[in-house]
């Protein structure tokens, strides 16, 4: 009997700049089927992108840490680097734990680490 085999599903191969331009070019009445055929996007994730209000799409689960707090990290990190202070994984688990204890938000890692 053969194997069932299961469909690959590939990473997009358009950008959120490029959907933005197509949304752009749409709402200078250029017509979906065009624009969608311009840029290589398929018109129903057009129509997707235009009829929500999804600004910002991210593969994956949801983060803990916003945005801002992320980049809080990544510049301390760098700066230590800089600095020639190479931050270990623990290092960077203890300061998560701080961001999630400091806003007293639900801290879903075990034993509250990271």
């Amino acid at each position: 009997m053969p194997k069932n085999k299961s469909k690959k599903v590939s990473a997009s191969s358009y950008t959120e700049e490029s959907i933005q331009k197509t949304l752009n070019d749409i709402l200078n009445n250029d017509s979906k089927k065009s624009v969608a055929k311009k840029y290589g996007i398929p018109r129903a994730t057009l129509q997707f992108r235009q009829s929500s209000k999804v600004s910002k799409i991210r593969p994956g689960p949801r983060t803990y840490l916003t945005d801002e707090e992320e980049k809080i990290l990544t510049d301390w990190i760098l700066e230590s680097q800089r600095k020639g202070f190479p931050r270990r994984k623990i290092d960077l688990q203890l300061s998560v734990e701080e961001f999630m204890d400091a806003e007293n938000r639900p801290n879903p890692f075990k034993e509250n680490m990271p």
